[in-house]
This record gives C-alpha cells, sequence and structure tokens, in this order.
C-alpha cells in the first residue's frame, strides 16, 4: 500500500533529510509537499489532501498546533517532529499521538510509521487532535484530558477521573470513577511519568495513585492508603516519605 505525505518544516536541513531517509528505506511512501511555514503547510494539506503529515512544531511566528486548528475536519495523520520542547510533548502524550525527536533515527521513523499504518480508525484522530489543543489552554487546578488506547480504540478522561493505576507486567489497569476500568498495553513507569506532575504518586511497584482520591492513610511500616473506591492500595516503605510529603501538599 502507498502513503502520500507533506512534511512542514521550518528548517530545509530536516526536510532533505526525512526525504532522503523514506526514499530510501520506505518507498511505500511519497513526499508531495514540502512546507517551512504553517500557511504553506495548511494550503498544501487543502490542495493535496495527504495521508500523512510530518509536522514541526516550533516554526515561528506560529507553530505546528496553529496548523491543526485550521481544520474542522482531519482527514490526515500526523507525526510531529519537534527538538525537546517538555510542555508540547507532554500535551501529545497526553493525547496519545506520535512525535519523533530530532535528529530521530531510521528505527524511531519505522517505529511512527508502524503505528500509523495500524491506525484504524480517523474519529479516534479528530477526537485525539481535539483533546490535545485542549490540553495546550491554561486549566484551572491543572485539569488534563488523557487518551487512553484501548484494544478497542481511544478512550478519553480526565486526569481527575483516575483514580488509582495497577501494573501487571507490560499492561497498567485504570480505575476510574462510577466504576469505570479500563487497561492498556503501555507499562505503568510510562503513567508514572505523564501523570506525576498532576497530583499522582507511585506508592508501590504496582500502584500509581490520584492523591485527590486518597480518603485515608492508616499508619504501618509503609502504612495503607484507602481510596475513593474503597481500595486500601499498599504503600511500600520505601515510598513512604515521598507519599506523605505530596499528600500533604496536595
Amino acid at each position: 500500500m502507498n502513503f502520500t505525505a507533506i512534511v512542514v518544516d521550518n528548517e530545509p536541513p530536516h526536510i532533505i533529510r526525512l526525504k532522503q531517509m523514506l526514499e530510501k528505506d520506505f518507498q511505500d511512501y511519497k513526499i508531495i509537499a514540502e512546507c517551512e511555514s504553517v500557511d504553506e503547510g495548511v494550503a498544501a494539506i487543502k490542495n493535496l489532501n495527504p495521508d500523512l503529515v510530518f509536522l514541526d512544531i516550533e516554526m515561528p511566528p506560529k507553530t505546528g498546533f496553529d496548523l491543526l486548528r485550521e481544520f474542522d475536519e482531519h482527514n490526515f495523520e500526523v507525526i510531529f517532529t519537534t527538538s525537546y520542547n517538555e510542555y508540547a510533548i507532554q500535551a501529545i502524550k497526553f493525547s496519545a499521538l506520535d512525535y519523533l525527536l530530532k535528529p530521530f533515527s531510521k528505527d524511531d521513523l519505522t517505529s511512527s510509521l508502524k503505528r500509523f499504518e495500524s491506525k484504524k480508525q480517523k474519529e479516534d484522530t479528530k477526537k485525539q487532535f481535539e483533546n490535545l489543543l485542549a490540553n495546550l489552554q491554561p486549566q484551572p487546578n491543572q485539569q488534563k484530558r488523557i487518551t487512553l488506547a484501548t484494544s478497542n480504540g481511544m478512550e478519553f478522561y480526565k486526569t481527575e477521573e483516575i483514580i488509582r493505576c495497577e501494573s501487571d507486567n507490560s499492561y497498567t489497569t485504570f480505575f476510574l470513577t462510577e466504576k469505570r476500568k479500563v487497561v492498556v498495553s503501555k507499562p505503568i513507569k510510562d503513567w508514572e511519568e505523564l501523570l506525576d506532575p498532576f497530583n499522582f504518586c507511585r506508592v508501590h511497584h504496582q500502584h500509581l495513585i490520584n492523591l485527590l482520591h486518597v480518603k485515608k492513610y492508616i499508619k504501618g511500616e509503609g502504612g495503607i492508603a484507602i481510596m475513593s473506591d474503597l481500595k486500601e492500595v499498599d504503600v511500600s516503605r520505601r515510598k513512604k516519605d515521598d507519599f506523605l510529603k505530596k499528600l500533604a501538599n496536595t
């Protein structure tokens, strides 16, 4: 199967390198436009209707996110390409979208293209973009919406709806309000890194909890946190001090 792609990047050397990588190792992909600004990218996407857009984030005076805001319907997938930008990458991760950190390798590109090819529903992409743009807006009390990729598609929740996460090797189960439960094929360590700034704490190798949902703490060697769903979660001895400090500041 062949795919058409547009590159939107204000650094010509990056466009040239990506084009060379695709031409050499990914012949199923054809770059049909190379754009060095957001406005050029918007026009090319509207005129050429690509399958995939490689989209840089920082393109002063605009950003790749500004490009997305120009479309009511998103009939294309996006792989963001960026130099390190902690805030932007966090927002992308929250929306379960894909990105390549410059300079990226052939293996990095291969992984991203495989994920693109396995994507099934464009409706999911639309919701992911909406989630991304919403998360980029200033929000009270650090509220965020997170995208959970399941075997059936994408599900979207506010961080305050997450009570706790439980690890099962490479899988993580999200326990949510209203007795909802979602299983995601991703280790808990990845979720710890993403959710830690938003009142979450890893209290045990198996448990990541939302401190806003802690209803009671029972003292002990490590202790026990009783959550809003009445689950008793063990706090490991080595995590106890960090947990109590974060809990006091919540």
